[in-house]
């Protein structure tokens, strides 16, 4: 049996929307669309460090990551902001989404992962979302209001001019 990948699509939605729960859409691991994603992202992680840490390895505001967390049946994909790279490679950061199969942990918590870990990054300027590989593969999946704010804000093209 192939086993769903779920996927959080409130992204920008707003801590309420974060909180209250969010909308979920389910890929098969073998979606051969969304693994293009994933590998696009992984494929700049490290563009993307080299622009939002700072000397300490702490992420700038708007900066984020998707990570695979553990959970009873495989992994859960959810994002995480404030991001920090510790000297041995590790990262630590707070949900930036309400898990759905993370016992224990909420929106808010402070998880450990490492870069294995990583499916996906973000950064918002302030006017548009850059990166969101995972998510642009999700915006025509998702229900009109949510579709319309997130084409709204997610920037033409995945890496932001000069990367």
């Amino acid at each position: 049996m192939i086993k769903p990948l779920l996927l959080s699509a409130a992204l920008a939605l707003g801590a309420t929307a974060a909180a209250a729960g969010d909308p979920v859409i389910q890929f098969e691991t073998s979606d051969a669309e969304m693994n293009a994603a994933i590998a696009s992202a992984q494929g700049s992680m490290d563009s993307f460090f080299a622009h939002v840490l700072d000397s300490q390895g702490k992420a700038a505001d708007g900066a984020m990551v998707k990570v695979a967390l553990k959970t009873s049946y495989g992994h859960e994909n959810i994002w995480v902001d404030q991001i920090t790279l510790a000297a041995d490679g590790g990262m630590t950061g707070r949900l930036a989404n309400e898990p759905n199969d993370l016992p224990g942990k909420h929106f808010g918590d402070i998880v450990n992962f490492d870069r294995t870990d990583l499916r996906d990054w973000s950064l918002f300027t302030g006017s548009e979302l850059y990166g969101n590989f995972t998510t642009r593969v999700m915006v025509p999946h998702l229900d009109e209001e949510n579709r319309a704010q997130m084409e709204q804000l997610l920037s033409k093209h995945p890496l932001p001019a000069g990367w």
